[in-house]
């Protein structure tokens, strides 16, 4: 099986200078933890929900922002994302992706195609959910 059949497309992402209040925002109102960031269509970075506890506090998933300092909010994720950030090819097998995934210890890879645009991401959930058929023969 191929990422391209696993992977969420066209995922919910953030512009290039953004701020951190509109990731927050943007990671509460959907219920997830990582979003890519684009220039464009091109993949420049990515901030995840880790990231921001990290600078704003551990009350921010449930949305309280009471001892955020207001000035944070407004930096952008330029400033705070993973630049670095590795891809993944639409054509790799899940295999690959899964060990990817555990190899770099994150929760979702950004999906890219050979031009470098963001084409979908694959998530830790998505490996697990493709994969849970494996386990069911086993009960």
């Amino acid at each position: 099986m191929r990422v391209r059949h696993t992977m969420t497309p066209d995922p919910i992402t953030l512009p290039a200078g953004a701020s951190l209040g509109e990731a927050l925002d943007l990671m509460v109102r959907n219920e997830i933890h990582e979003l890519p960031v684009l220039d464009g269509r091109r993949l420049v970075g990515i901030i995840t929900e880790r990231d921001l506890r990290a600078l704003l506090g551990p009350g921010i998933k449930d949305g309280d922002l009471s001892e955020v300092d207001e000035g944070m909010l407004q930096s952008s994720v330029d400033e705070v994302m993973s630049g670095e950030v590795r891809s993944i090819s639409p054509d790799a097998g899940l295999g690959e992706a899964a060990r990817l995934l555990a190899d770099l210890r994150v929760g979702a890879l950004p999906v890219t195609d050979q031009q470098g645009r963001l084409v979908g991401i694959l998530s830790v959930t998505d490996v697990l959910a493709a994969a849970a058929p494996l386990f069911e023969d086993d009960e």
